[in-house]
C-alpha cells in the first residue's frame, strides 16, 4: 500500500488502537513537543490527529516498518507544523491591507461616518460598554472635525503616516492636533 492509498478518515482498526495507546509510542508525541519547545496546551490538539495519522501510515505501509516509529512520527509532525504555520500565514487569514470590518463605516444623520458599533467589545459587560461609548462620545464632542477624525483613526489603530496621508496634513499639523487631542482627553479624565 502507498501513502496516498491510506484512508486517514476512517476509524482506527483494533491493531492501530492498541499501537497508538502503547505508552512507548504515545510518549514520542510529548518528546516531539519537548524537543521542539512547543507548548503542550496549545499544540496537543493540533498534533494528536497527526499522531494518529502517523500510526495509520506506519502500520499500513509495509516498507515504513523498516524505520523506527519515532522517525515516521517526527516526519509527519514536522509536516503538520509546517502546514499549520503556512495556513496561519496564508493571504486569506492575513491580508496585506489588514482586516476591514464591513460595519466600520455607518451612515449617521449628517452623512458623516460614525464608529460606535465597531467599538463594542462583546467580552465586556454591557455597563462597561455603555460607559465606554459615553466617554468616547463626550471626547469626540469636544474635538473639531480634523481632531475627531485623527482620534477615531488612532482608535482604529491606523499609524501616523496613514492618518497624515488620509487627511492630507503635514507632520507639524498632525503633531499639533495630537497635542490638542491629548489635552482634551486629559481634561475629560480629570473631571
Amino acid at each position: 500500500m502507498k501513502a496516498n492509498e491510506v484512508n486517514y478518515d476512517r476509524p482506527l482498526t483494533e491493531e492501530e488502537r492498541v499501537f497508538s495507546a502503547n505508552l512507548e509510542n504515545y510518549d514520542w508525541l510529548f518528546k516531539y513537543m519537548s524537543i521542539n519547545k512547543l507548548d503542550q496546551e496549545e499544540w496537543y490538539d493540533i498534533l494528536i490527529l497527526h499522531y494518529l495519522r502517523a500510526v495509520k501510515k506506519y502500520l499500513n505501509i509495509p516498507h515504513l516498518q523498516q524505520y523506527e516509529f519515532s522517525t515516521i512520527l517526527f516526519r509527519t509532525l514536522d509536516n503538520a507544523r509546517i502546514n499549520y504555520f503556512r495556513d496561519m500565514n496564508r493571504e486569506k487569514r492575513m491580508p496585506s491591507g489588514g482586516i476591514v470590518s464591513l460595519d466600520w463605516e455607518e451612515d449617521s444623520m449628517n452623512g458623516k461616518r460614525t464608529a460606535p458599533m465597531t467599538w463594542i467589545d462583546l467580552k465586556q459587560s454591557v455597563e462597561k460598554t455603555v460607559m465606554y461609548h459615553e466617554m468616547i462620545s463626550e471626547i469626540l464632542s469636544n474635538l473639531n472635525d480634523v481632531q475627531a477624525e485623527i482620534f477615531k483613526m488612532t482608535m482604529e489603530e491606523y499609524n501616523r503616516e496613514e492618518i497624515k496621508r488620509y487627511l492630507g496634513i503635514k507632520k507639524g499639523t498632525f503633531c499639533n492636533r495630537m497635542r490638542e487631542i491629548k489635552h482634551v482627553v486629559i481634561d475629560y479624565l480629570s473631571e
